[in-house]
């Protein structure tokens, strides 16, 4: 994993940051690693790798949902109010839709219950909190900058 990192880390090229650019935040998790990447007008800015223990058995949706939290705290620590949470996870974009938005409830009778909802209520706080304006969207796991780290 490490020589991957150091022969293609993403983060490249100009270091003066927009900052009113378009910020997206790319999540992904794997049973190896959770990863995010911070983009501000398409430059990769930052990007950080989590490696998963062997003995890790949290399902992959629940890690999903931790990158999420991780990639936001990393937008919160660059000053951003205003940006996109791009997932490749179909079901954590609902979860995080309908709790941030507070469309419906999230329904699961899956064994990591509350820990989805304890972990999509920090997200929760951290958006209302800080007063953030974020976005989710759907990208393909080939379009997600953040597969690269976690796979």
């Amino acid at each position: 994993m490490l020589q991957r990192v150091k022969r293609n880390d993403p983060v490249t090229g100009r270091w003066d940051v927009n900052p009113r650019g378009k910020v997206v935040v790319y999540t992904d998790a794997s049973s190896l690693a959770m990863g995010v990447v911070l983009t501000v007008d398409g430059m990769v800015v930052e990007d950080a790798s989590w490696l998963r223990k062997q003995t890790d058995t949290m399902h992959i949706n629940v890690a999903e949902l931790e990158a999420v939290a991780r990639g936001i705290n990393l937008v919160v620590t660059y000053g951003y109010k205003s940006f996109y949470v791009a997932t490749d996870s179909k079901t954590v974009l609902a979860w995080l839709g309908k709790t941030v938005f507070e469309t419906s409830r999230v329904h699961t009778k899956a064994a990591a219950e509350m820990l989805i909802k304890r972990r999509l209520q920090v997200v929760n706080q951290v958006v209302k909190e800080y007063d953030l304006q974020v976005e989710f969207l759907y990208v393909n796991t080939c379009e997600n900058k953040a597969d690269e780290l976690t796979s």
